[in-house]
C-alpha cells in the first residue's frame, strides 16, 4: 500500500509538473504593472544603498526596502485593494507540514557547505540567525511577484520571471557571475513554492537561514545588532499578518 500511495503519488507530482509547462497564457493587467514597478523601485533603492556609506541610505534599504515596499506595501494591495486572502501572497496553511518537512531537506543538503566556511561558529551563528529572520526577501519574490506573474503568464513563466526578478534587483551590486547565480537559485526556488502549493514556509525561514547564508557571506557578514533590527520587524510583520487574516474571517 505505501509503495502504491508512493506511486500515485509520484504521478500526480509529474502530472502537475507537466501542467505547470503546459500552463502558458499573457493576461497581464494593473497587478502585473503594479508588480514590476514595485520591483524596479526595489532595485533603485538596492543600488543606492550599494553605492552609498550614508546613514540615511541604510535606513532608506531598512525601512523602505526591507519592510515598506517589500512587506507593507503587498499585504496592503493584495488584502486591502484587491480583497484577496493571505494565501494570494504565500502565507496559507495548506500543505504546511509537507513544505516544512521539503524545507528542511533542502537546508539539510546545503548545510556541509556552510559548516565548512572558513569562519567561527561566533560569526556564522548570528549571520545565520539574522538571514533566517529576513522575510521580506522571499516574500516579496515569491509571495507577491510571482503569484502576479503566474496570474498574468501561467505559472511556467511564472517560475522563470521570479527567478529573473531575484536577480534584477541585485543588478549593479554584483558580478555577472553573481547574477547567473542568482538566476539560478531564484529560479529553484520559485519552482519549489509552486510545487508546495505557494507554501512561503517550503523557503522562509529553514531554507533561506541557510542557504543565503551561503551567499551572502561573500559580501557581508551580519551580527546580533542586524539580528535585533529584522526581529523587530518580523514581529511588526506578525502584528500585521495577524490583523490582516481577522479581517478575512
Amino acid at each position: 500500500m505505501a509503495r502504491l500511495l508512493s506511486t500515485k503519488t509520484l504521478q500526480t507530482r509529474v502530472g502537475v509538473a507537466i501542467a505547470t509547462v503546459r500552463d502558458v497564457r499573457f493576461e497581464p493587467d494593473a497587478d502585473t504593472l503594479v508588480a514590476i514597478l514595485s520591483l524596479f523601485a526595489l532595485w533603485g533603492i538596492y543600488y543606492f544603498q550599494s553605492v552609498s556609506d550614508s546613514v540615511e541610505s541604510l535606513l532608506l534599504f531598512l525601512l523602505v526596502g526591507n519592510f515598506a515596499l517589500t512587506i507593507v506595501f503587498p499585504i496592503y494591495y493584495a488584502c486591502y485593494v484587491r480583497d484577496e486572502p493571505l494565501s494570494e501572497l504565500g502565507i496559507t496553511t495548506h500543505g504546511w507540514r509537507r513544505a516544512v518537512v521539503a524545507s528542511t531537506i533542502a537546508a539539510l543538503v546545503l548545510l556541509p557547505g556552510l559548516i565548512f566556511v572558513n569562519e567561527p561558529a561566533a560569526v556564522l551563528v548570528p549571520h545565520i540567525v539574522t538571514v533566517g529572520l529576513m522575510i521580506w526577501e522571499p516574500f516579496f519574490v515569491h509571495g507577491w511577484l510571482q503569484i502576479r506573474f503566474e496570474q498574468a503568464f501561467g505559472a511556467g513563466l511564472g517560475i522563470v520571471l521570479a527567478g529573473a526578478a531575484f536577480a534584477l534587483f541585485h543588478v549593479g551590486t554584483t558580478t555577472l557571475a553573481g547574477l547567473l547565480v542568482l538566476l539560478f537559485f531564484g529560479t529553484i526556488h520559485a519552482a519549489l513554492f509552486r510545487a508546495f502549493d505557494r507554501n512561503l514556509l517550503v523557503l522562509w525561514p529553514i531554507l533561506w537561514a541557510i542557504g543565503s547564508s551561503q551567499g551572502t557571506l561573500d559580501s557581508i557578514v551580519f551580527g546580533w545588532e542586524e539580528a535585533t533590527a529584522y526581529f523587530g520587524i518580523l514581529l511588526v510583520t506578525a502584528v500585521i499578518l495577524s490583523l490582516t487574516r481577522k479581517r478575512f474571517n
